[in-house]
C-alpha cells in the first residue's frame, strides 16, 4: 500500500535509476569520505513531491548502504540528499 507523499514499495533497480545513482557516486564518497571499490544499485523506492525522491540501497564492500537522490521536475537535474551506512 502507497500512502500519498509516501515513499512506493521498494522494486530491482532499473537502467535509469542505476544510471542516477551512479551520477552521484562520486558525492556519496565525499559525503563517507573514502572510495567505494563496489557500488551497486539494488533496489530503490521512489516518492513524488515536487520533483522525485529515490531511496536507494546500493551493494558497496562493507555491506549495504542507503543513498537517496532528488531529481527535479524537469528530470534532469539532480542532488544527493542523504547516505544511510545503518545496517537495518
Amino acid at each position: 500500500m502507497v500512502i500519498p507523499g509516501g515513499f512506493h514499495d521498494a522494486v530491482p533497480v532499473d537502467a535509469e535509476v542505476e544510471a542516477l545513482t551512479l551520477k552521484h557516486k562520486a558525492d556519496v564518497e565525499a559525503k563517507l569520505g573514502r572510495t567505494l571499490e563496489v557500488f551497486k544499485p539494488v533496489s530503490y523506492k521512489k516518492q513524488v513531491v515536487a520533483g522525485t525522491n529515490f531511496l536507494v540501497k546500493v551493494e558497496v564492500p562493507t555491506g549495504f548502504i542507503k543513498v537517496k537522490v532528488f531529481r527535479a521536475l524537469d528530470q534532469v537535474t539532480s542532488s544527493l540528499s542523504e547516505v544511510d551506512e545503518s545496517q537495518e
